[in-house]
């Protein structure tokens, strides 16, 4: 199939075309076309920042499967309908602005950084986790609000990135399967990947905030609806963290409210720092707001 024909049978807005086809980014609500596309080496290139790459990239992306997967479908891909007049009228016809497309992840897929961490893929895979070429992210659904968050590669910034219009604020990572433990507890933590890193060693009663500190609407489901026997904030080892806990443990009155002693671990940032004995000795080694954090 030629390049041209890829584009429409991907569904692209193909505003110009030539030796550089231009279109509408299908990654980003594009009122200015900003998206290139060269007609014979399918090479493209989103100006707007959405990414660059080949036609297979493109494909993968748009497709959201794997690169084997783009490259045969490039290989057997039925001839695109020709449109209707109707149709060809819609196209022309000025759209009205929509809200910003965070680019689509393959959940196939996750970056290397993530499995060298200590991840399993096992739950990776269990929890929905993928990667995103474009933003070079590890992406993490947040399955119960139907949201996506991005962690980008370390060194990146920004670190994270979220689903349009998704509030951080009023929910919890983790939420779609949560139970407490059997004594009632809970534990809360600062980011989903630190929940996640503690689901795998078998805490499948933490939750996350999405940053430090917890939100009012957070701390209503923890309080009225999850409605814990006691409470062990995990958040970070350092003053943000330590800022963090104490607030939380004034919006968290009715449970029994316990902050992690890092005392043994000083080095350590977070939770995902740790192995197993270790974040079993951090959690028996909770103590009372005010005491050691």
């Amino acid at each position: 199939m030629n390049v041209e024909g890829a584009l429409e049978a991907l569904g692209l807005d193909i505003v110009s075309r030539g030796e550089e086809i231009n279109c509408r980014c299908p990654f980003h609500a594009d009122t200015r076309p900003s998206f290139r596309v060269n007609a014979d080496t399918g090479a493209w290139i989103c100006h707007t920042g959405c990414g660059s790459g080949g036609l297979i990239k493109l494909v993968a992306l748009v497709r959201r499967v794997g690169l084997k997967d783009a490259r045969a479908w490039l290989g057997k891909a039925p001839p695109p309908p020709v449109p209707s007049a109707e149709a060809l009228r819609a196209k022309l016809s000025p759209k009205p602005p929509g809200p910003r497309r965070l680019p689509p992840y393959i959940d196939t897929q996750v970056p290397r950084w993530a499995l060298e961490r200590g991840f399993s893929p096992q739950v990776l895979r269990r929890y929905r986790c993928g990667y995103c070429p474009v933003l070079d992210a590890l992406v993490i659904p947040v399955l119960h609000a139907h949201a996506l968050v991005y962690r980008r590669s370390p060194g990146l910034v920004p670190k994270y990135k979220y689903t349009e219009g998704f509030k951080a604020r009023s929910t919890l990572w983790g939420l779609h399967d949560f139970k407490l433990s059997d004594d009632g507890g809970l534990i809360l933590v600062e980011g989903a990947l630190d929940a996640l890193w503690l689901r795998q060693l078998g805490y499948g009663h933490s939750l996350a905030t999405f940053g430090a500190g917890l939100g009012r609407e957070q701390a209503r489901i923890i309080v009225e609806e999850l409605r814990p026997r006691a409470v062990l904030l995990a958040f970070d080892n350092d003053d943000a963290g330590r800022e963090a806990t104490r607030k939380a443990a004034k919006a968290l009155r009715g449970p029994s409210i316990l902050g992690v002693d890092w005392a043994a671990f000083p080095d350590a940032k977070d939770v995902q720092e740790l192995d197993s004995p270790s974040v079993e000795t951090l959690m028996r080694g909770g103590a009372p707001i005010g005491g050691s954090t």
